[in-house]
């Protein structure tokens, strides 16, 4: 049960460091994207 609760903390705050680093990518590819296309208002966004 230690263990257990040791786990599912690691994982908590590795889900939490991801999902920063996810959405930092995506914004920064996101930006990069449109300044690379000169495109601003895209129809999916």
């Amino acid at each position: 049960m230690k263990l257990f609760a040791g786990k599912k903390a690691f994982v908590t705050d590795w889900g939490d460091l991801f999902k920063g680093l996810l959405v930092g990518f995506i914004a920064g590819a996101v930006l990069v994207y449109l300044g690379a296309k000169g495109v601003i208002n895209l129809p999916f966004l």
